[in-house]
């Protein structure tokens, strides 16, 4: 069942109301946030809906439309969590997170801000130049595991890679130097680069803002040797 079949059908709205609470998150989650995809799940969209109730953009025309967008955004968070209603790991017999899932939402939550932040600095792959949001990823300099709650949400402490440098990034097979000239693992071979179609330099400037933390990715991630 669809959103919009679902609030006529189980919340008894008109099709008046359901249309525009449908195109709340149709649109305009995509307007608010372009870098992002309406999610599928209680524990994402959870995430989403916080990230977005701390936006001025938001508050301002939530307030204007009489609490439309909150109404249709938590309208849509029923809708989705009644498929997780069974789901205990999830929800609770009040339907309620439980503790685990709410941890869960707690961390995309702040993966959501960062990958916000990414997006308001540099909304491209720093090493292809694509900018499609679908196709990157919101990645660490400093892993995840050994950042503090500070470092993980400081938007110099990550990049905006595709999938297949990512990858190559997060195991360490590339790193860069300050210049923005990448460094390359000798661990690669000339037929892997090849592939993975790695360029000597790259684009993207980086300000003093990201040296800490490409310092930590050379002398602590980056394979240097076999």
């Amino acid at each position: 069942m669809s959103f919009y079949d679902w609030l006529i059908e189980i919340k008894k709205l008109s099709p008046a109301s359901a249309s525009k609470y449908n195109l709340v998150i149709k649109n305009r989650i995509s307007d608010w946030l372009p870098s992002y995809e309406v999610p599928d799940n209680i524990i994402d969209f959870e995430a989403l809906k916080r990230l977005i109730f701390s936006l001025d953009i938001y508050k301002e025309r939530n307030k204007v439309g009489n609490n439309m967008y909150s109404s249709a955004l938590n309208h849509y968070a029923d809708y989705i969590r009644e498929k997780d209603l069974n789901n205990h790991h999830i929800l609770d017999e009040k339907q309620n997170l439980t503790s685990e899932a709410e941890r869960k939402v707690k961390v995309r939550l702040i993966q959501a801000k960062f990958r916000k932040a990414l997006f308001d600095v540099h909304p491209k792959c720093v090493i292809s130049g694509v900018n499609k949001p679908s196709f990157l990823i919101a990645s660490h300099i400093k892993p995840w595991k050994k950042s503090t709650d500070e470092e993980r949400l400081d938007c110099f402490n990550g990049l905006l890679l595709t999938p297949n440098y990512d990858r190559l990034f997060d195991k360490g097979f590339i790193s860069f130097k300050h210049s923005g000239e990448l460094i390359i693992s000798p661990i690669l071979s000339e037929a892997e680069r090849e592939f993975f179609r790695v360029p000597e330099r790259i684009e993207f400037k980086f300000s003093n803002a990201y040296k800490p933390y490409l310092e930590f990715h050379r002398d602590q991630v980056f394979r240097s040797s076999n």
